[in-house]
């Protein structure tokens, strides 16, 4: 990746050197032959978007992985934030609609809390058809599960 730092605490030259094209390129100052070897090389104009397509792919092998957008923080530290950072971002009205409709495309699950009570809601429907009524045991049994999750919306 073309992902240098510009500065880290120190000014990098070459870090400088990059985030200068970046600009030209941006400014529209860029000579072509510096940007067709550039592009030669696969030099990244926009490391953000860059970053946001590695992490959206991550997310979708992750998906694919385990049927579920629930990352761990603990086995995946970095997608775990990057998916939390999204989910914020979409609640302000601060991700652009191209992301939105990227992750729309997925089925990306924008809040999982509401995720878990239909499907939870659905078991229960589930249940009440099937026996009459909706009378869970917390403590044990196959719907102990259900109990409690019923239990927590009778409160």
């Amino acid at each position: 990746h073309c992902r240098v730092p510009h500065e880290d605490g120190r000014r990098t030259p070459l870090g400088t050197w990059v985030k200068r094209q970046r600009e030209e390129h941006r400014a529209g100052q860029l000579r072509k032959d510096r940007f067709a070897a550039l592009e030669d090389i696969g030099f990244e104009w926009d490391p953000h978007e860059a970053f946001w397509q590695e992490r959206l792919a991550e997310l979708k092998a992750f998906y694919d992985l385990h049927d579920h957008y629930q990352v761990s923080p603990i086995a995946r530290p970095q997608l775990h934030s990057w998916v939390r950072n999204v989910r914020r971002l979409y609640r302000e009205g601060k991700l652009s609609a191209e992301r939105v409709e990227a992750l729309e495309a997925i089925e990306f699950v924008w809040d999982p809390r509401e995720q878990r009570w239909t499907e939870m809601f659905a078991q229960l429907a589930v249940f009440v058809a099937r026996e009459g009524h909706s009378r869970l045991s917390v403590n044990h049994g196959p719907e102990q599960r259900l109990g409690k999750w019923l239990a927590r919306q009778r409160v």
